[in-house]
């Protein structure tokens, strides 16, 4: 179904996964396939439940980090979140982790919140305070925008050539709420789209 759960290959069982989709036995099942045994850092770029409900899949992988916005809404999110294993390390911009042979830049990350988004559900302000995140393991470069809407990814153009990457996550599983700026810079050779069938 809808929802983002990617793995990037950090050694030959382990990963770092960003975001973990709506169904802990769908991530499990990948995990299980592809023979990933540590998940050392688990990213989630917002806290909706399709990016956020698979994470129980994660117990007994050996996450020591788990990365977050300072966002902290929907508190169901956070719940799921936070019920993790690992400490919780909130993204500032320019930060980097090296796991393995795997590397995860934060691009942008949302200061903490001014305004209660709390009593707005899952709204597009939360998908605009997505994570931008850059990941390469081996010579290809990722880059996983969560639900970030066209206000949010027209934010990132003045990362310029950061953005120019091998392989783009598309924003929103490919919403029509778009930036066509974003996508022509992000320039990628292949660009993905979560959706449901």
């Amino acid at each position: 179904g809808q929802g983002d759960a990617t793995l990037i290959r950090a050694g030959p069982a382990a990963a770092v996964l960003v975001d973990a989709g709506p169904d802990p036995r769908l991530l499990l099942r990948c995990l299980d396939q592809l023979r990933i045994a540590s998940v050392p850092l688990a990213a989630f770029t917002h806290l909706h439940a399709d990016h956020t409900a698979g994470a129980a899949a994660l117990s007994g992988r050996g996450t020591s980090t788990v990365l977050t916005s300072a966002v902290r809404t929907p508190a169901s999110g956070d719940a799921v979140v936070g019920a993790v294993p690992g400490e919780r390390v909130e993204a500032a911009p320019g930060s980097a982790w090296q796991v393995g042979d795997a590397r995860v830049e934060v691009l942008a990350a949302p200061a903490r919140p001014s305004l209660d988004l709390a009593a707005e559900g899952e709204s597009s302000a939360e998908n605009d305070a997505s994570l931008l995140l850059r990941a390469t393991s081996g010579g290809v470069s990722v880059l996983l925008a969560g639900d970030a809407e066209e206000a949010g990814q027209s934010a990132h153009l003045a990362l310029a050539a950061r953005l120019d990457v091998d392989v783009l996550l598309v924003p929103h599983h490919g919403s029509a709420r778009r930036s066509e700026a974003f996508l022509a810079a992000s320039r990628p050779s292949l660009a993905v789209v979560s959706v449901g069938v």
